[in-house]
């Protein structure tokens, strides 16, 4: 007798098959590739509906934070035509403060700056100071936003030199250079931080989350191109704009506008870094040099000007606070929709067959993760620079795959099965079953009672339930004629006295699946990736996602579901009450479909 839940050992070996396929198809393009894709320096399309803040948001704590919050819209895409559903609201916490700077080691390690050298194509390697020099713009323009948000210069400065620098320290040529752009380079680079951006609420401080912390490191030392040293003495902070400016005049002098791009996704995963042990970076490898110097095979041509725009600016600052957000992003990478929750198990064993094989290949490793979802590649670029991959890949072959509904809905990336739509085949009068995965779509965007939250499962539900097992709510829109889609309708911040700032929807913007290459045929698939006996992640994936869809019990005729190990945690009764009671419920002739109907019909 087949199993009702463990999928057969052959559906295993297919599904590893399919997903082994399919990656390699991506390291095969990503081998043939020499740079970096296009996609990974389109930043704007990681955050296209992004939030900004307003000026006038109300803070609040949460355990020692403080964050912004506001509540998102969403309906149904046919929620104002025949379709009955009413929309809804969800709210969303984002941290705007972090409790400690992030704290950075330069590592003079060889292999480590050759690898992001051969990565950005650049002889000279600048990542560690442009990464700097973004926490600081990002800071500055975070103070300029937040309420009572304020940044500073401290005592600490990087000292000049006009000839070679000595020892272990590190020479940086940043050009003929004003006064307010040398002071701004002595603070960005001085050895013990040399400016603090904080905000005070309730008499007490709150650090802004790119504030970092240069560990034991080699001292930077400035050198100009003027002819004496310049002038540091200026006390006033550079704002977010002048800030911008001295760091494009660097890209322009040292031709390295790809670099900028790098380390400002790189700087987007410092609030990300600041609950961690820290960060290790190459020590830079900044020449002097100056513009006209260069050939023009060496100028690179990444336009930077998109740069300049503060509307962009604000936006990534959203996106970097909400970690959870930038988490499940990068985590998308593993979910497939075609594949169900009890084979999730063999579909990651075959990514990571792949993904193991470029430990230590930031080039490969690069390539393959953007080829898979391109619109968020401009990410993994700061993600595998700041070694954020790593934990990523740990949570996911575990299966803890989050989801963030709000960063899906802004970024137009799809995350779960419960983004898609539901009933795209039209029922006719004969049919008597709906897909478990349309079910669940239907009760969560009707918000029944227990089904309100997102399944915290990415994974579709394998097969269907008889109609006569559904929810009233499932019946009533077997037959409806509307569209049944989760779709993104807006934003509100909570502001100060009681106000909202609305952040409208302008435009629709579907949902974009993963890039698919067609799966390479002429290969041998090392089936010694695929662990049969490893069931875990299949397991915690179906009983989670059939925990949320028969939370108030299971109908009579999926007893063989409800009782198979894979559902049981302990050795209570439990589901076999819930089953009775469930069928007990559905029996009663007064819930039947026609007499719902019936009175909805009836109180309009």
């Amino acid at each position: 007798m087949e199993d009702a839940v463990r999928p057969t050992a052959e559906r295993c070996y297919a599904t590893f098959e399919q997903g082994y396929r399919s990656w390699y198809s991506l390291l095969l393009r990503a081998r043939e590739e020499s740079s970096l894709p296009k996609d990974c320096f389109q930043v704007d399309r990681a955050f296209q509906r992004q939030p900004t803040f307003p000026r006038s948001l109300k803070l609040k704590q949460i355990h020692q934070t403080l964050c912004a919050s506001g509540t998102s819209n969403w309906e149904t895409d046919d929620s104002r035509g025949t379709c009955r559903i009413p929309g809804f609201k969800q709210h969303l916490d984002v941290p705007v403060s972090v409790k400690t700077a992030t704290h950075l080691t330069l590592s003079p390690c060889a292999a480590l700056s050759a690898n992001y050298s051969r990565w950005l194509d650049h002889k000279e390697d600048h990542l560690s100071i442009l990464i700097l020099a973004w926490a600081y713009i990002l800071s500055a323009r975070w103070a300029e936003v937040m309420p009572g948000a304020t940044v500073q210069y401290t005592a600490s400065q990087a000292t000049w030199v006009n000839g070679e620098s000595v020892d272990e320290s590190i020479a940086v040529d940043v050009g003929n250079v004003q006064d307010d752009a040398a002071r701004w380079w002595a603070a960005v680079l001085a050895p013990m931080p040399g400016w603090q951006a904080f905000l005070t609420c309730e008499d007490t401080q709150f650090l802004c989350p790119w504030s970092v912390k240069v560990q034991d490191a080699p001292a930077f030392v400035l050198s100009s191109r003027n002819a004496g040293c310049p002038s540091s003495n200026t006390t006033a902070p550079a704002s977010s704009t002048d800030a911008l400016r001295f760091l494009l005049d660097y890209c322009m002098l040292h031709g390295i506008a790809d670099q900028a791009h790098a380390a400002l996704s790189a700087a987007l995963f410092l609030p990300f870094l600041s609950y961690k042990k820290g960060v290790v970076l190459p020590k830079p490898k900044a020449h002097a040099r100056m513009a006209e110097h260069l050939t023009n095979s060496e100028r690179n041509h990444i336009r930077l000007d998109w740069m300049k725009e503060t509307r962009h600016l604000d936006k990534l600052l959203t996106l970097s606070c909400n970690i959870r957000g930038l988490h499940s992003l990068l985590s998308s990478i593993f979910y497939e929709p075609s594949i169900p929750c009890n084979l999730a198990g063999p579909w990651l064993q075959s990514a990571f067959a792949i993904l193991d094989t470029l430990d230590g290949n930031p080039v490969l490793l690069a390539h393959v993760l953007t080829a898979r979802v391109p619109d968020i590649s401009f990410l993994w670029l700061g993600a595998i620079i700041m070694g954020i991959h790593k934990e990523i890949f740990r949570n996911c072959r575990l299966g803890m795959i989050p989801i963030d509904l709000h960063a899906a809905a802004w970024s137009g990336t799809i995350q779960s099965f419960i983004q898609e739509p539901a009933l795209t085949v039209t029922f006719s009068a004969g049919d008597t079953c709906i897909s478990r995965a349309d079910e669940c779509r239907l009760l969560f965007l009707s918000r029944t009672e227990h089904q309100s939250r997102v399944p915290i499962c990415p994974w579709t539900p394998f097969g269907t339930t008889p109609i006569d097992d559904t929810d009233i709510e499932v019946r009533l829109h077997t037959q409806c004629k509307g569209k049944h889609v989760l779709t993104y309708a807006g934003w509100k911040w909570n502001c100060m006295n009681g106000e909202v700032a609305e952040q409208r929807c302008a435009d629709s913007m579907a949902m974009r699946g993963h890039h698919q290459l067609p799966p390479v045929s002429h290969i041998s698939v090392p089936y010694e990736g695929l662990d049969l006996e490893d069931e875990t992640v299949s397991e915690n994936a179906t009983r989670s996602i059939f925990g949320w869809l028969r939370f108030g019990g299971y109908p009579r005729g999926e007893r063989d579901i409800c009782n198979h190990p894979w559902m049981n945690i302990d050795d209570s009764d439990y589901e076999e009450e819930c089953i009775e009671e469930h069928n007990s419920q559905d029996s009663h002739p007064d819930r039947s479909l026609a007499a719902v109907e019936a009175w909805i019909m009836s109180s309009d």
